[in-house]
């Protein structure tokens, strides 16, 4: 297969966002290396790397120009245009890969998005294969990219679902919800949130509880009730993280509620008067 072919096959693929057509023209131990991200994944981890970044991704590309061959493969330029608006042909940038290669596979990917002199992508590809190796792995296929997904997904979960206050969610189920592993949900949460699962949740509930109790009118405010709504099964439970999360029990803050309630109508109608 010749270089133009292959990088046919790989635009193809990739504009299709099918993650096993790419693989498929890649070695399995083959690399994808971020240079805007300073992050190279590899190996069994790219599925989970290209499923994420393919379910973001809302370009489409055009090569740009000829190959550029190279001692170990090839460089391509190409286009990036808003393949949400395909009659506009929004060019939105231009960016080049570096292509590395071994018996006809290719064994590497270097992707920038930048837009250099063709005289000096060369020496540029040259300057990535001596980078590659220095470059931040993306341990489990977590990069920066799929932590920042993760993110996103658990904060459109907590705003738009009802997920967090199933009593019954395990850290599997959320993790499925999200679309992302097990350990990538453990890793973003103790890394990136500072939390564990369990403190996530408790922490989401009692303040879905507090969002309740400012609203209560005080006197008929059912504690054991606006808990188990929230997601817990025991009322110990609810009270001691509440405590921890507001520094105050459940019926102290009804009742702090129901008095800035009571005060702001009396500015209200001393405003009005």
């Amino acid at each position: 297969m010749s270089h133009q072919d292959l990088l046919d096959r790989y635009m193809d693929a990739w504009n299709r966002k099918a993650v096993a057509d790419v693989l498929k023209l890649m070695d399995p131990q083959a690399s994808y290396h971020d240079a805007f991200w300073g992050e190279t994944c590899s190996g069994s981890d790219l599925v989970r790397y290209f499923d994420i970044s393919f379910s973001e991704d809302t370009c489409w590309y055009e090569q740009d120009g000829e190959l550029i061959s190279t001692p170990t493969g090839f460089i391509f330029q190409y286009l990036a245009f808003d393949r949400q608006n395909p009659g506009k042909r929004k060019l939105l940038y231009r960016g080049a890969e570096v292509v590395t290669l071994e018996d006809g596979i290719i064994t590497g990917i270097s992707d920038f998005y930048c837009d250099p002199d063709p005289v000096q992508l060369l020496e540029v590809a040259t300057y990535i294969e001596k980078r590659r190796s220095k470059s931040d792995v993306a341990q489990l296929g977590m990069s920066a990219k799929t932590a920042g997904y993760i993110k996103r997904r658990l904060a459109e979960l907590g705003e738009n679902t009802s997920a967090f206050l199933d009593p019954s969610l395990s850290v599997r189920q959320l993790a499925d919800r999200v679309g992302c592993t097990v350990s990538h949900l453990h890793k973003v949460l103790e890394e990136g949130e500072n939390t564990s699962f369990g403190q996530f949740l408790n922490d989401y509930r009692v303040r879905y509880a507090a969002s309740i109790l400012a609203e209560g009118s005080g006197d008929t405010i059912n504690i054991g009730l606006i808990a188990s709504n929230s997601g817990f099964r025991q009322i110990d439970e609810f009270e001691e993280s509440f405590q921890t999360t507001f520094g105050m029990s459940a019926e102290q803050y009804s009742v702090q509620a129901l008095q800035q309630r009571d005060c702001q109508r009396v500015d209200d109608s001393k405003e009005t008067a």
